[in-house]
């Protein structure tokens, strides 16, 4: 159930925690035992023991507070040309920068290598931000890195849902954490094992004979001089400048296999906790498939003023959407269900009920055809071992549902034929 967000490891006072990778990426926590003095901070930090029950602390924890929801993208062409949708979250860190509210801020990069490197970064100057455009996809502990900041007046972080309530939680345990002024939250989905990056680098080596370092882009909208935002490809960047474009059949399988069962089971995926949440604007109306835009949903009366100001002064354009296609665009309702699927599955695999964070999600009027289909995406594709048990674990317990639902049926037909007798 570790989310690999960094905040045990940013709070822990012996610095006793780290973080190791798996044989096929997936990111946890590790003790030291003899630097550990049982302190429990690390304990009310963690999103996934979720202490303090944020989870419980909104009306619809699928959705969150939601004041606006906008599509923009940002006015300055160079961000905008190198964003993976509209460049508004760069954009709205420059105007930070800009206008002094930020000393700075705390993002994700992915570096060139053999494999990638995918890791926290500090930075100190709005020049610095265009090498970190793009989102990285795959395990990092950014709250790690605020061990690094508490010099700095205002900090703002880009963060992941799992790193936003990792915040929240590390603010309502020590005041040390009081200088972090703005959360911008990025829509997931979830967040892929790092062995994925390995499996793309066989691949360029199998295309490629030059086994030169490289950097992956997750959505590639720009070809060339071309824009294809609505159907960008994973592209694979190497060191002299030249573009491999990888299947799309190989992303789809690969997304599956190397899903974490930790994201399976995660509500959040709207970023419900953070000031502005921003990400691709699937399922909205008017859009600019060609070259992108960014979908918005101001959160905070913080949020809402920073993104009011910054198109204001011309950073970035905004234009209102309802609410309905933001949620439906982002398959929230499909969420509802495959959520509550996963989570009993998963209870049913540990075998407890000690974990917070695994409770029922949803209630249990969700039509069974419905479920079925949604596990039916699963079934038959290439995943990791837990998350096959996970899934036949979720599809027998639906068919159980079925037949009991089933027999009900049947002994209520009976009796109505006899009263009619």
């Amino acid at each position: 159930m570790c989310s690999n967000c960094g905040a045990c490891n940013a709070i822990c006072p012996k610095g006793a925690i780290s973080f190791d990778y798996s044989s096929m990426g997936r990111m946890t926590a590790v003790v030291d035992s003899e630097s550990c003095i049982d302190c429990g901070l690390c304990r009310k930090a963690c999103p996934s023991v979720d202490y303090y029950h944020l989870s419980n602390s909104i009306e619809d924890r699928f959705l969150g507070n939601i004041s606006n929801v906008y599509a923009g993208k940002s006015l300055d062409n160079k961000i905008f040309e190198n964003s993976q949708s509209g460049g508004v979250t760069t954009q709205l860190l420059c105007y930070l920068f800009d206008k002094h509210m930020i000393d700075c801020a705390l993002v994700v990069r992915m570096t060139t290598g053999s494999v990638p490197k995918v890791s926290p970064v500090i930075i100190k100057d709005k020049n610095e931000l265009f090498h970190t455009q793009k989102s990285c996809y795959t395990p990092v502990d950014l709250l790690s890195a605020l061990k690094e900041t508490r010099g700095y007046r205002s900090v703002a972080i880009v963060g992941i849902p799992c790193h936003v309530a990792g915040i929240i939680n590390l603010q309502k345990t020590s005041n040390q954490f009081g200088n972090i002024t703005y959360k911008l939250g990025l829509i997931c989905d979830r967040t892929l094992c790092a062995g994925i990056m390995d499996v793309f680098k066989e691949h360029l080596h199998s295309i490629s004979s030059d086994s030169t370092d490289f950097k992956i882009d997750w959505r590639c909208k720009k070809i060339g001089n071309n824009f294809c935002y609505k159907d960008a490809p994973v592209a694979l960047h190497n060191q002299r400048g030249e573009t491999y474009i990888a299947p799309r059949e190989m992303r789809l399988s690969l997304k599956e296999m190397f899903t974490s069962p930790r994201c399976r089971v995660c509500f959040d995926k709207l970023n419900t906790h953070a000031d502005i949440t921003v990400g691709d604007p699937w399922g909205m109306t008017d859009i600019d498939w060609e070259k992108g835009e960014t979908a918005i949903i101001s959160r905070t009366s913080i949020g809402q003023e920073l993104l009011e100001n910054a198109k204001n002064d011309g950073y970035i354009s905004l234009q209102e959407h309802d609410t309905s296609e933001i949620v439906n665009g982002q398959g929230i309702n499909h969420r509802r269900v495959s959520t509550r699927l996963f989570a009993n599955a998963l209870n049913s695999l540990v075998k407890t009920d000690g974990i917070g964070y695994l409770e029922q999600q949803v209630s249990d009027e969700s039509d069974y055809k419905q479920q079925a289909e949604i596990l039916k995406s699963f079934i038959g594709t290439e995943s990791n071992n837990t998350s096959k048990q996970i899934t036949a674990i979720a599809f027998n317990e639906l068919k159980k549902q079925e037949k009991r639902k089933k027999l009900v049926y049947r002994i209520a037909h009976r009796v109505k034929r006899l009263l009619k007798r």
